[in-house]
């Protein structure tokens, strides 16, 4: 059973980043791959934000279409270990610097474009013998914007042990990111993290999420992610069947990927040789 691949790779900045969808009905299989690496899951917080409470939170509605799609998420993104072999830090990527959340009035901060592509390629999904020193079991990663970013990332990682099909996870993963905010303003408050793991998790063992990423297993979750994560120039990032969804307007107002709350449904539902009943003419055109 090796469905056709569809791939949605979603990078997040602001709290974490990839997505990884398979399509069972299609007409050829000729770039069917199942061991390509998954999605990546990261952006900038806003961006993010929209994905994933508009689009993705869309499509998961559309139940005729996810019974359709295998979706696997892996939510790294931009973030990175520091010196790893060969992506030493720079001087000024100064773990000392690193706030809780970053906002539009932090001061700058050490976070390295440069060190983060060298960890991609060093330590992600395209180098089949890595640094031994690429991932930690005691320090977290660095994130783009801050301490918060790297901690939701992990809880969304530990909802992936939760569930069988991961858009079971997908109504908590929306949860989360509409908590962010009100978390980003309480720093170092871990006990409203949890209310809100609580708070969201639904048919979720909120327990289980909790202890998963207070723990070695969580580190473990984050490395899973952290290895599926590919080199990548921003967030989010998106890919059917192989193929990029970025435009032109890639990071602006006017991106589709961001602007469209309808936009993942369509892609998926223009791959499909047999559609389901939600997938009408309008997402066909």
């Amino acid at each position: 059973n090796h469905p056709h691949w569809v791939q949605v790779q979603l990078r997040r900045g602001h709290h974490h980043t990839c997505a990884q969808l398979r399509v069972r009905q299609l007409g050829h299989l000729d770039q069917d791959r199942p061991g390509d690496p998954g999605v990546l899951w990261g952006v900038r917080v806003t961006n993010l934000h929209n994905f994933i409470v508009a689009a993705l939170n869309s499509t998961n509605q559309q139940t005729d279409l996810t019974a359709l799609v295998d979706f696997t998420y892996y939510p790294f993104g931009n973030a990175y270990w520091v010196n790893v072999t060969g992506c030493e830090a720079t001087p000024e990527a100064n773990i000392s610097d690193y706030p809780w959340a970053v906002t539009d009035t932090s001061p700058p901060w050490g976070y390295n474009l440069v060190t983060r592509q060298c960890f991609n390629t060093q330590c992600g999904p395209s180098n089949d013998a890595p640094p031994a020193d690429c991932y930690s079991n005691e320090v977290m990663p660095y994130c783009q914007h801050g301490e918060l970013e790297c901690i939701i990332n992990r809880v969304e990682d530990c909802a992936r042990t939760q569930v069988q099909s991961n858009w079971a996870a997908v109504d908590f993963l929306v949860c989360m990111e509409e908590q962010y905010d009100s978390l980003a303003a309480n720093a170092q408050d871990f006990t409203k993290i949890d209310a809100a793991i609580t708070q969201c998790a639904g048919s979720l063992d909120a327990a289980a999420i909790q202890g998963c990423y207070n723990s070695q297993q969580g580190f473990q979750q984050q490395q899973v992610s952290a290895k599926n994560t590919p080199a990548h120039d921003g967030v989010p990032y998106l890919l059917v069947n192989g193929q990029s969804l970025q435009t032109p307007s890639f990071g602006s107002k006017d991106d589709p990927i961001l602007s469209c709350p309808d936009f993942l449904s369509r892609a998926l539902c223009s791959v499909l040789s047999d559609p389901p009943a939600s997938c009408t003419s309008e997402y066909l055109m």
